[in-house]
């Protein structure tokens, strides 16, 4: 049933108090129509709980935008949106058009700095998948039993002539009255060869969430510090700093501790919001094809970002991960994922 204004609601109850779900909650559409983001499709949601968040089809189905009561949750990078037609490809030039977001996808055939296959073939940072538009694309609501529930849906298709053919099937779901969200991806291989997968959930948190009176918990029974040449502490990485200027990035590797569902979680909360009806955002994810967990840390004056980024990446970068034992989809293999996105109230 829908959680409104204190209490539940069924469908019938409702339907006698509105002429159309729509009055409190749903989904708009939307397109861009200035800048380099122009020509882009969004899907506005809005889950009538004060959580609102953004879908662009042509990039992946990634969600660049999402508030509570007005509260901006995601980090977004100095680029802002931009269509796939401006996206930059080569090497790092990624960098030039990544708009950010609370969800980036990464891959689908490297994850992290630039690579190359097997063959020698270059890869660009975080892969190719980010910056593909997706076909078959809908976004409906609907009644199921008591609760209003609204979708977006589409497939990315990754290919290369004398190269890969991956699919990713993705599918977002929220329900009227839940401050939360729910994607759902299906990566398969198309091809006929043996094709590696990298896939990692870019999952960005920014101001005012982020401050160094936020705290930071992953349920995890292994850190390590990407290129540290010492152990890692706790207190490394569940704290944050304040911003500085000319500061570096750094990187932590969780490995995943899953519960008895086999799910594991990381989550950031800043108790000092909590006059505003806000606590933190919690990040579900089951491990079976994603083990771990990048936390990406970078407190640079004007790029103020965690990401919390689950993953199936044995190590940053094609060509090391498949030293390392990286996941090879077979052809036909098809693989699921699933994380969920919830909103921490006082």
């Amino acid at each position: 049933m829908a959680k409104l204004w204190g209490r539940e609601w069924t469908r019938r109850e409702i339907e006698r108090r509105i002429g159309h779900p729509s009055q409190l909650g749903g989904i708009t559409r939307l397109i861009h129509d200035d800048g380099p983001a122009r020509g882009m499709r969004v899907f506005e949601i809005d889950t009538g709980s004060g959580l609102v968040f953004r879908v662009h089809p042509d990039r992946a189905l990634d969600i660049p935008d999402a508030r509570f009561r007005g509260i901006p949750l995601g980090w977004r990078s100095p680029t802002g949106d931009v269509a796939p037609g401006f996206t930059e490809q080569r090497e790092v030039e990624l960098l030039r058009s990544l708009p950010g977001g609370l969800l980036f996808t990464c891959g689908l055939t490297n994850v992290g700095p630039p690579s190359q296959n097997e063959k020698g073939d270059p890869l660009p940072i975080h892969g190719h998948v980010h910056s593909l538009a997706a076909t078959e694309v809908g976004a409906w609501c609907e009644w199921e039993s008591d609760d209003w529930v609204m979708r977006a849906l589409g497939r990315v298709t990754q290919a290369r002539l004398f190269g890969e053919k991956l699919s990713l099937t993705r599918r977002i779901t929220a329900v009227l009255g839940e401050p939360r969200l729910t994607i759902e991806d299906t990566v398969r291989n198309e091809g006929f060869s043996p094709t590696p997968l990298m896939i990692l959930h870019h999952m960005n948190l920014g101001t005012p969430l982020l401050s160094e009176e936020a705290r930071i918990a992953v349920t995890s029974d292994e850190t390590v510090e990407w290129h540290a040449e010492r152990a890692t502490e706790p207190g490394d990485w569940q704290r944050f700093p304040a911003p500085e200027d000319d500061v570096g990035e750094r990187v932590f590797f969780h490995r995943a501790a899953p519960d008895s569902q086999g799910r594991a979680e990381a989550t950031l909360t800043n108790e000092t919001l909590a006059p505003l009806g806000l606590r933190g955002v919690r990040i579900r994810w089951a491990t079976a094809e994603e083990p771990r967990m990048w936390q990406w840390v970078y407190a640079g004056s004007g790029g103020y970002v965690l990401g919390l980024e689950p993953t199936n990446a044995a190590a940053p970068g094609q060509s090391d991960a498949l030293t390392k034992g990286q996941r090879i989809l077979e052809p036909g293999e098809s693989v699921q994922l699933v994380i969920e996105v919830e909103v921490l109230t006082p």
